[in-house]
This record gives structure tokens, sequence and C-alpha cells, in this order.
């Protein structure tokens, strides 16, 4: 079955329910099965079609509750749905009534009718379809010529048409409502037709008929028609002059319109000319060779040029020599053949300046149809044009700026996005357009943010700052927004726009490059310039409460070894699991942070007493102290601790850090342990610190002395061997014994 049929409905009626299934066979069998509703009354049927009428009707002639006629002049039937009578009863009278009485088809019931059935209903289908359309054309047709004599009616405008050859005038109802007739046949052609014009006019509109038909020429008139009781009306006729094959005219067709009422001709030339004199736009009236005979006052002031100046001048006079010669080729061709000439032409005031403006010329006929003059308005469009180009670079910039831009309405209802927006934000531009800014709130920024926000815009027009909104996804972004206010010439404010720059990578940069300045890429922990951020910021703090804060200095015993003989892997391996070791000890207001390749230290804000930093740092130094495996190897490592305490120690960062080195230095020399700071530590510190500065030159200045201690044997009193000391004389300090110099020695690898 055709593609026609694939939503076709069909409703069966009949009573055979071996022939329903005959029918549902034939159409079985087709590529593409319409829908069969099957039914055995004309009751039901009709009931059926009240409530979903089927596309046709395949109805058996006669029925239980009676015959097809009487569904054939149903008024829910008759000429809307294609039936089609499939029978075994009747004859050709009867096929001739049944398709009288509005049935598409007359079938008689037999094996090859059944089988070709979908053809016949693809028929009568199609056949439905042409005649329905002809029925809309029919209608189309008298509606159109009643519109059209309704309309000619109201203007007082009627259409004629005159056959040359056999003289026979053709007039439209209202050409003889203008003459004042009946409606007749014209049987004297054109002389009964001029015989209704005035005495004094008829020879123009003869001559005007007679030039039409010798030169295949367009004419128009106004003369007077006298009309059989006398009365005399002023018409208007425009003709115009068609030719056969051969170009031989053999028909001359127009309009003629009774312009009584509507004309008081000077009046309306007088009204005309106040117009155009008052017109903004130029305007110029040339005859037939160009010479200028009118110029309104905008054309003066346009060009520079008086109208004295302009009057019997041409065209020429403001030609700023811009424009090549085809293109008044062109002019001169479009408008000698009775077109409208219209271009976009640079000319030149009378003060040399040019200016683009757009110009149209359209030629003006006299009474004979011949050209006599050209009419030429022009408008200056130069910052127009400046406009339109600003426009248009505002539209490119629009569309193609990395930035997302959106405008909003005066009750900031979105109203226009830009291609960045939505590749920003996710939303395209239907989904968005109507909606609120609103839809885009992170909801990180409180009331009081957007008060000062809508402060600032609704104040000084311009606001501008970081936001953090949300995209269609439900990603928040942090974007630079700028928000400006367009206002009329009121002031009033008549839109929002908004440009903004998603700086997400702007933001992640900062943040990774903040990371590497300030955080210990090895245990993602703060590094030394942080912690004397973070110690200052807790100083701040507690200047305003009784608390102490405390300084922890971790020193790890004998690091160098791991690198030494495990490997700098296994040592950063070491310092890591070290780092999580001692966060585990902390409280939740401590910070840690690593200051050297072997030092930690942690800020302990809000201490309460001595005896709290204690406890910490013996359960760091325990949780160090655990085994640890490094390479399938276990390992163990030792820590030292020193302690300062502001405000005992000190009251800022760097002599507090300071404080709790020395006190590590300290606790160093005890081994696994931690050690308070002290005055005396300072003395001892400034020590050491020459000292280890002074060993570096006492072996090149030879500051180093060395003394032999005998060893005598008791019993015998004799000399069995001798102990060599090493002394070191300092320039300052004096004799300096061993055991000051010598741990300084192994602590720096001297």
């Amino acid at each position: 079955m055709s593609s026609e049929q694939q939503q076709t409905r069909i409703l069966v009626i009949d009573q055979d329910l071996s022939d329903s299934e005959q029918i549902q066979k034939a159409f079985a069998l087709q590529d593409t099965c319409p829908e069969l509703i099957f039914t055995t009354s004309i009751s039901n049927a009709l009931k059926h079609i009240q409530t979903s009428a089927p596309d046709v009707i395949i109805s058996d002639y006669y029925l239980a509750d009676g015959d097809a006629s009487i569904l054939l002049g149903n008024t829910l039937v008759y000429k809307k749905i294609p039936v089609i009578i499939l029978t075994r009863q009747g004859n050709e009278k009867l096929a001739v009534e049944v398709i009288k009485n509005g049935a598409m088809d007359y079938l008689a019931k037999t094996p090859e009718t059944f089988i070709s059935l979908p053809r016949s209903l693809k028929r009568n289908c199609r056949e439905w379809k042409n005649l329905k359309q002809q029925e809309q054309i029919k209608k189309d047709l008298i509606t159109s010529e009643a519109r059209l004599a309704e309309a000619q009616s109201i203007a007082q405008m009627g259409n004629w048409e005159w056959n040359i050859d056999a003289d026979r005038v053709y007039c439209s109802s209202e050409i003889f409502t203008i003459l004042g007739i009946p409606e007749k046949i014209l049987e004297n052609g054109i002389k009964e037709v001029l015989s209704f014009v005035h005495d004094e006019d008829r020879d123009m509109v003869s001559d005007a008929i007679e030039n039409a038909v010798d030169n295949n020429m367009a004419f128009i008139l106004e003369f007077r028609i006298v009309q059989p009781l006398g009365h005399i009306i002023v018409v208007k006729s425009q003709g115009k002059a068609i030719a056969d094959g051969n170009g031989k005219v053999s028909h001359i067709s127009g309009i003629l319109q009774d312009i009584t009422h509507s004309n008081e001709t000077f009046k309306q030339l007088n009204l005309l000319a106040a117009a155009l004199e008052a017109s903004a736009d130029s305007i110029i009236i040339t005859d037939i060779n160009g010479t200028i005979v009118w110029a309104n006052p905008a054309m003066c002031r346009l060009s520079g040029y008086k109208y004295t100046e302009l009057i019997g001048n041409t065209p020429n006079l403001w030609n700023s020599l811009s424009h090549d010669k085809a293109l008044f080729d062109d002019l001169w061709k479009t408008i000698l053949s009775g077109k409208t000439w219209k271009s976009e032409v640079v000319n030149c005031k009378k003060n040399g300046e040019k200016y683009l403006e757009e110009q149209t010329i359209t030629s003006v006929l006299n009474e004979r149809g011949e050209i006599s003059h050209f009419v030429s308005i022009k408008r200056d469009i130069t910052e127009r044009k400046e406009s339109e180009a600003k426009n248009l670079q505002a539209a490119q910039v629009f569309e193609h700026s990395i930035e997302g831009i959106l405008i909003c309405d005066r009750q900031n209802n979105i109203i226009r996005v830009n291609p960045a927006f939505s590749k920003i934000t996710g939303y395209s531009e239907h989904e968005i357009i109507g909606k609120k800014p609103s839809i885009l709130k992170s909801g990180q920024h409180d009331d009081q943010f957007f008060s000062a926000m809508w402060n600032d815009l609704n104040h000084n027009g311009v606001w501008q700052g970081e936001v953090w909104n949300r995209r269609k996804n439900g990603e928040t972004y942090p974007e630079l927004l700028t928000i400006s206010t367009l206002k009329d010439t009121a002031d009033s404010i008549v839109e929002y726009i908004a440009i903004f720059a998603d700086i997400t990578d702007r933001k992640q940069d900062a943040e990774q490059i903040r990371r590497l300045a300030y955080y210990d890429s090895l245990t993602n922990l703060p590094n030394r310039a942080l912690s004397h951020e973070i110690l200052t910021n807790a100083l701040a703090l507690n200047n305003t409460s009784n608390q102490l804060t405390g300084v922890l200095n971790i020193d790890i015993d004998r690091f160098f070894n791991i690198n030494e003989t495990m490997g700098h892997d296994a040592g950063d391996q070491l310092l890591q699991i070290i780092a999580r070791r001692i966060i585990r000890c902390n409280s939740e207001m401590d910070q840690t942070a690593r200051i050297s390749s072997d030092e930690f230290t942690v800020i302990c804000p809000d201490t309460s007493s001595p005896n709290t930093l204690a406890k910490k740092a013996q359960k760091i130094l325990n949780s160090i102290a655990e085994p640890i495996m490094l390479n399938k190897q276990e390992v163990f490592i030792t820590a030292s601790i020193g302690i300062s305490i502001a405000p005992n120690d000190g009251d800022n960062d760097a002599i507090l850090f300071r404080s709790a080195e020395s006190a590590c230095n300290h606790a160093k020399r005890e081994g696994n342990s931690f050690q308070f700071f002290n005055d005396e530590m300072n003395t001892q510190g400034f020590e050491q610190l020459v000292m280890k500065s002074s060993l570096r030159r006492a072996l090149e200045r030879n500051e180093f002395q060395l003394y032999y201690q005998p060893q005598i044997e008791i019993s015998s009193g004799r000399i069995v061997g001798a102990e060599s000391l090493i002394r070191w004389m300092h320039p300052d300090l004096g004799l300096v014994s061993p055991n000051k110099f010598i741990p300084i020695l192994e602590e720096t690898g001297l």
C-alpha cells in the first residue's frame, strides 16, 4: 500500500463476517496495512463516526438496520467522508443511484474485487482529494471575485478591456455604476464608451487611445463623464496596450475611477507641494534632459547650494568623481525604461565635503504616457552608515568575545547572551532567556554582598568584582564580573550589561604559585616562610587572651645516615612518614611545618601551660620512635625537640623560632629528648656559633695542640704507654675542652 495509506483509518460496515475477513486479508497483503475498524450496522457506524471520524468508509448496501442511503444522507458523512459501496445485491440502476447520492464508487463483491480493493481504495482517495481541491479552488475564486468587486466599489474604480479587432468592450460592474447606466453589452464598442465623455474632453481621450494603439504605449488621463441624467463627474483612467505574438496591439486594458468626491485637484496639488517643501528628505525634479526644475529646502540644506543656483543646473553639480561611468549608464538606462533606480552614491557639497546618500529616482509620465520628468529623492546616510558600521563591529565583538556577556532589561530579566556565556555557564540561549541572573548563584555570597553590589551599581552606574557562580552542571567557578547600566534620555535605567571572564585557571595558577612559594612539595606541609606567617597570626590573636603560644622545633637525629646508606628516595619516604606521625599527635589548632631538610616545627596556639607542651613533645618523640619499614627493612629513628613559649621566651616569630632551635640543639646532646628554652642557652648558643665559625679555620691556623699523657704501671712505676689528647687553643676563648668542640665537629661533619 502507498505512503498515502500509511495513516489511513477505514471503517468497514458489513454484517457478513466472511466478507469482512476477505477485506482484512486483502489489506494484510500490503506493505503497510491501514487501521481497519469493523462494525455490522449503520447505527454503530454513526456512533464511531461521531466519536472519531474515519478517513474512508467501505459499506455493504443492505444492512440489518437499513440501507446505505441512510449513511450517505447523514450530515456526518455527506461530502465529508468518501464512501465506497461493496455489495452482492443490486444492479446497474442501484449503482447509478448510489453514485448520485454521493458514493465515490460502487463495487460488486467478487474474489477479484476483494484482491484489487486496496488499489480501488487508493484510486478513490486520490479522486476524492482532487474533488475537494477543485471545490476549494471554486470557493477561493468566488471569494476573490467578490472581494475584488467590493474593493472596486469602495474605491469607486472599475476595470475595462477593449478587444480592438472585435471592437468589443468588457466592463466590470463598477464601470456601469460610474457611467450611470445598468449593466449591458456595449454593442457599439469603443464609440459607445466615448459617447459618455464630455464633448470638450473627447478628442483628448480619443487621441490617447489612438496613440496607445499605434505606438504600444500606456496612458493616464483625467477627464469628465456626462451621465444620462446630465450629471457630470470627474474620472481618472489608466490604460495599457497589449500586443499579440506578432507585436501588433490587439487589446487595451485599464481602469476607470470616479475621483469627483476625492478630487479637488488644486487643493491636492497645494497639499502635495506643502508636503514636499516640508519633507526632511531632499527632493529634486528634473526634466527629461536632467535639468533641475524644482528643489525643496532640504535639498538646499544638504548640498549647500541656494535654490537659484540649483534651478537650471544638472545633478553633475554635486558629482564627487567617486564613481565610474558604468554607474551613471545604468542609472539612465533604468529611468528611461520607466523603472525606478535606487542606489547609494557618494556626492559632494558646495564646500567640498563628501557625503554618502541614498538616492531613488522615478520617472513621471505625461497625459500621453510619455516620460516628461524625473523625481529624485535623496537622504544623507553618512551618520547612519557610520552607526551601522559601529553596530556591526559591536555585534561582531558580542558574538566572538571570549568573555561572557549577558544583557538584562530593567526588571533584571535576561534578554540576550553571547556564545561565550553559553560556553562558560553551560546554559544555551533559549534556556536562559527570560530567566533572572540569580539562576547562576553559587550560594557563596550573602545578602549583604549583593546589597552592596546593587547600591554601587545604582549610584555609580558600574560595579566590578570577583564573584563565585554556578554552571548548569552544578560546578562552581570564579569570575571577574563587570556590570554597567544603560540609561535613556530621561536618565532611567533601561538595561543592565554584564561582562565576565572565567578566572578558574588564573585562580588555580595563583594557588599553584602560592603552594610552590609557601608549601613543601614533599610533605605538602607549610614551609619556613609560611610558618613565620602562621606564628605571627597566632601571636596577634593571643595578644587578646591570657593563653600561651608554643613552638616545637623537631630535629630528626642522624637523618643524613639514612640518605647515605639507603638512598634519597628512602629518605624522602621517611620524611613523609614522620610528617604524618607528627600531625597525628597534634590538636585541632596546632599547625605543622617543614622548615629544613630534617627539621619540622609545630606551632601551638591557645596553650594552657608548659606541661601541655611537654606532653605533646613526648608524644611526638614516642610516635617517631616507633619502627618504620623502609625498603622492606625495619628502621628505628629518634628525634630531638626544643620548645619556646610566648610571651616568656619572645614576642615575635623570629625570636621564638631561634629560641626553639637553641633548645633543640641542647636536646640533641641528650639524644631522643626535649628541652625548654632558657636564657643560659642563649649564651651557650652564642659560644657554639662562634666555635662553629672558628673551627672551619682552626686547622689552617694551627690552633690544635696535641698532648700525650703517660700511662704508668702502678706496681713498678714504669711508663708502659701514652694517651694522645687534642686541645684547641682559641685566640679569644683560650683553651677549649674537647667536650665542647668535638660534638660540634661531629654535628657539622668537619
